[in-house]
């Protein structure tokens, strides 16, 4: 590749990523259904005609910023794996978990804008430009979690019965419902006595670990699994 061709292709990134920073700013500050493209061309300081030559809608914008986020968490959880060696188990799907909660949830702005999106339902256009890289990112989120669930049960740590894809998506999907309540605690920031009894996301996070940890072995009602009962 030529000089000049290298100069063009990092000019093209470097606009791509500047419209993506606009169009986040936007979402923040609007929320997502009412942004408008104008805005973000304006945002991007670029005219509208040059923004539709790198994302044609709201959604291939909101493909590109979850790509983008998606890769910065992974390598947060490149960097924790490195830092607990051989170690993993239990302590590292703590941090793991904590690591997706903090980027999730900062700022909130993030969190409200991603919420409101999967709120929806409506699925992305699966020919839109990174749909299949924010699938595939999402596949290796999970994976990484998945994997370490599965460390935690060699050691011991998690109960060895449930299958790991099962115990992952149990963990995942509470954590979400846990970063949801703590938007809805927002809608209530004036009601005190009502905030001090909600948990943080990392007790959230401690009280969800030890109750795996107990997990019973499953009495079958069709696919369910039941908590041991207290005392046992």
């Amino acid at each position: 590749m030529s000089a000049v061709a290298k100069r063009r292709e990092r000019e093209r990134a470097e606009r791509r990523d500047r419209i993506l920073d606009a169009a986040q700013q936007v979402f923040w500050r609007e929320g997502f259904e009412a942004a408008k493209m104008g805005a973000i061309a304006e945002a991007a300081q670029l005219g509208k005609g040059t923004l539709y030559l790198y994302f044609r809608d709201k959604d291939h914008l909101a493909l590109g910023l979850a790509t983008r986020h998606q890769t910065r968490l992974l390598e947060r959880f490149g960097r924790l794996r490195s830092e607990c060696g051989e170690s993993g188990g239990l302590e590292l799907l703590r941090r793991l978990l904590a690591s997706y909660a903090d980027h999730m949830q900062k700022p909130v702005e993030h969190l409200r804008m991603v919420m409101t999106r999967w709120a929806t339902g409506a699925p992305f256009d699966p020919a839109t430009e990174g749909c299949q890289s924010a699938g595939e990112n999402v596949m290796r989120i999970f994976g990484t979690l998945r994997d370490t669930v599965i460390e935690a049960q060699q050691k011991g740590e998690l109960p060895a019965h449930i299958p790991p894809e099962r115990l992952t998506t149990f963990l995942f999907s509470s954590l979400n419902g846990s970063l949801l309540m703590q938007l809805q605690m927002n809608c209530l920031a004036s009601l005190d006595e009502v905030n001090k009894k909600i948990m943080t996301t990392d007790e959230h996070i401690d009280l969800l670990l030890e109750a795996c940890r107990h997990l019973a072995r499953p009495s079958r009602v069709g696919e369910r699994y039941d908590l041991e009962d207290a005392g046992q």
